[in-house]
């Protein structure tokens, strides 16, 4: 039987086996898989309506136009497109997971200072009765 993990660290390369620990099992991952599929496939199919409209008109904006930056422009085909749409995605996914694991060992050390401070107001509160 194969760990989910496993299933997880395929699906996402830039994870590593020890963020195992940093990361909730099937619930935010799940969710963000669940969103890069849905943006990924409904730009795809916008984009495709595009081209197949664009008939013998020119891109309105092309790469190296003064009008558009390095990332904001229209590829010449779908393909093109597609690529440069996933390393996109694969960006905000990786954003999104650094985002996660930063919180998540927030959270942590909250509940650690927590637990530590806790039998101090206990102490202090009981010493005054």
């Amino acid at each position: 039987e194969v760990d989910e993990w496993e299933k997880v660290l395929e699906r996402y390369p830039q994870l590593k086996r020890e963020d195992k620990e940093d990361i909730p099992p099937a619930t935010f991952m799940d969710a963000l898989a669940a969103i890069h599929d849905k943006q990924k496939e409904e730009l795809h199919n916008l984009v495709e309506e595009y081209y197949n409209n664009l008939g013998e008109r020119e891109i309105t904006r092309k790469k190296g136009d003064p009008a558009c930056t390095a990332t904001r422009y229209i590829p010449d085909s779908l393909e093109e497109f597609d690529t440069k749409n996933e390393e996109s995605l694969q960006e905000l996914h990786e954003a999104a997971v650094e985002y996660l694991k930063g919180k998540v060992r927030y959270f942590r050390s909250q509940i650690a200072r927590l637990s530590t401070t806790m039998p101090r107001v206990a102490a202090a509160l009981l010493s005054n009765v």
